[in-house]
């Protein structure tokens, strides 16, 4: 009988114990393991004849790991590493001296752990040999994509069958981890910034594998392992993942974290008793606080938000059942049951957008276009031009995953090709390097080119080409970037095929600017930081777009025509971040009346600070901000009606 295992399964605590007696304590075996899963992936990838692909290396390994169980002693144990190294055949010499790679594209290449006391001389001289011999090679285990030269690993899926056998055997469990650590540990262009020590989670992973004593365990395991890369791409997929611990079906809704709640934001179905707004309580019983943390264990994300949108898509998820819930609004608390009904094929479709591509946005006496890059095609791009092309600015709206529109869309936008981005390519030749790859787009060919004001808006859903998307229209010369930060993982993935019929991915490119600034787990930021609100969900307002259309008619930013002169000066003070106590200083070579206003980012006044007649002086004004939420502010001071001058302020709390 097919097993009905909702959301709640992932609330159990599973105690399990290895059932496999080995002949030297937990805490040695344990050791010699994590010892093995590195000389194992070292010849992998490193020895001349494994290389080659002719030998069986996983057989390998899972000799070693029955022979590493019985070893008593360490010499035992150093005897096994002996074998397995003898097993890959001998090392081929080179004529030739090793590349010279510089020392910041080696950051994924350590090898001090070759000299630790656990290995004995003739292991240490074997390993030895290995690294002193090698010279970059193909290998059979990793090749790489056409046009990104991200690493594949397609040769390398032994024992990976689709919904065959999900509950491997112990030493086929540590092959699984042992290779999918072997990859990140060499391929991972952002091993770097992981949040704990990649061979810290060896370390940890190790005893969950050996001790996972169900199918739902081991799955379980690796959910949990993948969110250790920090990595917004790491999906991972199983039948029994898929089927049974996340399910086939969706709620007919949509969420968002927003202000620590999850509220609902789109109603796809007839049922009165939800409204748009009601924060969820509790689902099935269970309180939704503790399903998120619960889930939050098992949910992969570069970064906070993108984590809290994932958890939200899971909560959605599970089993063709009634689901009762507790939602609450301003008019307090109600239950309601809803169908958990919609295919995971089919919801995509069920939630996507309507109406227009493109239109046209009236704001005061002016028109700005509008697009939702979600659903522009490429071949759309010059009708869509043709109909905004006069209008007084245009919004790309991004908090979505374009149609591959970027590469088309900067030929209208830019007068020469751009530099967009800088990448790391793992050099599958040398594993635990990287090479630069420089990326410019765009033809620069068109005699006329887009020259008003663009606006750009994304949030955590903006993630991978979208990023992209945004990297290169940023550079437009009157781009503003509103929203908040994406999703932090933006870069052509790379996929691992492991035994349990596992498919997991990874990033597989480092994508910086041109200025080598990251965007892996930072994401984008924005200019104009913007946040829904729980409020304005509730009110049916789109308080991102609101921002664009707001800050586009104020013109704060452009009443610098005539700018402070030379003599009169305006402090930018410090701390930036600025706090409550922060003085915005000015000083005046003639007397004259002074106006110094606070306006939010949307160029809306929110305080005057003075406006008041002045004699010639240098002045202070102390910032009272107790009364205003954190975010971007802006001053700005206005001398005798004919001099002003505008500066940024954040607010931090």
């Amino acid at each position: 009988m097919k097993r009905c295992i909702i959301i709640t399964v992932l609330l159990l605590v599973v105690k399990s114990n290895s059932v496999d007696a080995q002949t030297v304590p937990d805490s040695i075996y344990y050791k010699r393991l994590y010892y093995t899963a590195k000389v194992w992936g070292f010849l992998k990838y490193f020895h001349s004849e494994v290389a080659k692909g002719s030998q069986d290396w996983d057989a390998e390994l899972l000799q070693t790991l029955e022979n590493v169980k019985n070893d008593v002693s360490n010499q035992d144990f150093n005897n096994t590493m002996g074998n397995l190294i003898n097993s890959a055949g001998d090392m081929a010499v080179s004529t030739t001296q090793p590349p010279d790679i510089p020392e910041s594209l080696k950051y994924n290449l350590d090898f001090t752990w070759l000299s630790d006391t656990v290995f004995s001389y003739e292991v240490k001289a074997g390993l030895d040999t290995v690294r002193n011999r090698f010279r970059p090679q193909n290998n059979y285990y990793v090749g790489r994509t056409t046009g990104a030269s991200n690493p594949t690993f397609k040769t390398d899926n032994q024992f990976y069958q689709w919904g065959v056998n999900q509950y491997p055997e112990k030493e086929y469990r540590l092959l699984a981890l042992f290779r999918y650590w072997n990859i990140i540990n060499y391929f991972y262009p952002y091993k770097y910034i992981l949040d704990q020590n990649w061979d810290s989670t060896l370390v940890e992973f190790i005893p969950k594998m050996v001790s996972a004593d169900s199918d739902m365990t081991y799955h379980l395991t690796f959910l949990e392992l993948a969110t250790r890369i920090n990595d917004s791409h790491a999906f991972t997929y199983s039948q029994l993942i898929n089927e049974t611990i996340f399910g086939y079906y969706f709620l007919p809704l949509t969420l968002k974290y927003v202000e620590n709640q999850t509220v609902i934001t789109g109603i796809y179905t007839n049922n009165d008793n939800i409204e748009v707004g009601d924060i969820i309580k509790s689902i099935n019983g269970i309180d939704i606080d503790t399903l998120r943390n619960n889930l939050r264990k098992y949910t992969h994300g570069s970064n906070k938000p993108s984590i809290e949108r994932n958890i939200n898509t899971r909560l959605l998820r599970g089993q063709h059942l009634a689901v009762q819930m507790i939602l609450e609004n301003e008019n307090g608390e109600k239950e309601v049951t809803v169908s958990r009904n919609v295919h995971i094929n089919d919801y995509s479709d069920l939630i996507a957008n309507s109406g227009d591509i493109w239109k046209i946005l009236n704001v005061d006496s002016k028109k700005y276009g509008y697009v939702d890059m979600s659903r522009l095609e490429v071949i759309q791009i010059n009708l869509m031009l043709n109909k905004l092309w006069d209008t007084d600015g245009i919004i790309f709206d991004i908090r979505n995953y374009p149609r591959g529109t970027l590469w088309s869309l900067v030929r209208f936008f830019f007068d020469a090709p751009i530099h967009i981005a800088n990448f790391t390519v793992p050099n599958i030749e040398y594993p635990g390097t990287l090479n630069w790859h420089y990326e410019t787009i765009g033809t620069g060919v068109f005699s006329s080119t887009y020259r008003k004001k663009i606006f750009i808006l994304f949030d955590e859903s903006t993630q991978s080409q979208a990023e992209y998307t945004v990297m290169g229209l940023e550079q437009h010369p009157k781009a503003v970037k509103i929203g908040s930060q994406t999703s932090g993982a933006d870069g052509n993935i790379s996929s691992i095929y492991l035994p349990g019929g596992i498919l997991t991915v990874f990033t597989g490119l480092g994508v910086f600017y041109p200025d080598y600034t990251e965007t892996q787990r930072v994401g984008i930021i924005p200019d104009v930081e913007v946040h829904p609100t729980i409020e304005g969900i509730r009110a049916g307002r789109d308080e991102v777009l609101e921002a664009a259309l707001y800050y586009i008619p104020s013109n704060i930013a452009e009443q610098n025509a005539s700018k402070l002169p030379e003599d009169i000066y305006l402090y930018q003070n410090y701390p930036n971040p600025f706090n409550s106590s922060t003085q915005i200083s000015y000083s005046l070579p003639s007397s004259g009346h002074v106006r110094l206003i606070l306006y939010d980012i949307r160029g809306r006044k929110v305080k005057t600070l003075v406006d008041e007649f002045q004699s010639a002086d240098r002045y202070s004004v102390t910032v009272n901000l107790n009364e205003f939420p954190s975010g971007i502010y802006l001053y700005k001071l206005n001398v005798s009606e004919k001099y002003s001058e505008i500066k940024k302020m954040l607010l931090v709390r």
